[in-house]
């Protein structure tokens, strides 16, 4: 208990969950994860430019994407899963990254079902 007899709670709320979720709830097209990252690397090493699910997933089972990235990846997926034609893992430090990631330019990684 709390000052006051007042029960104090305390949540943790993942910020991809979270984005997921509004997203979905707003019915956008697109989801945009910023990231200190410049995107999702492969098992090499390499940057991948696009991914579908089934590689995230193939990633994620294979070691290569771990943490935080494992996150977003997953956070990535439902939001597919739950209809979001497609969702950007971007490095949010470049200048001008979301006009371009949401423009159509190749910013980060792409995530398509």
């Amino acid at each position: 208990m709390h000052r006051g007899g007042q029960k104090r709670f305390i949540y943790n709320v993942n910020a991809d969950q979270m984005a997921v979720a509004c997203a979905c709830a707003f019915r956008a097209e697109k989801l945009l994860f910023l990231t200190d990252v410049e995107g999702v690397r492969d098992g090499a090493g390499s940057i991948r430019e696009t991914l579908t699910s089934a590689e995230a997933r193939e990633l994620i089972r294979g070691g290569a994407a771990t943490g935080g990235m494992q996150a977003k990846l997953e956070a990535a997926m439902e939001a597919l899963a739950n209809g979001l034609a497609e969702v950007r893992i971007a490095p949010g430090a470049r200048s001008g990254v979301v006009g371009a990631a949401m423009n159509g330019s190749p910013e980060g990684t792409r995530l398509r079902p």
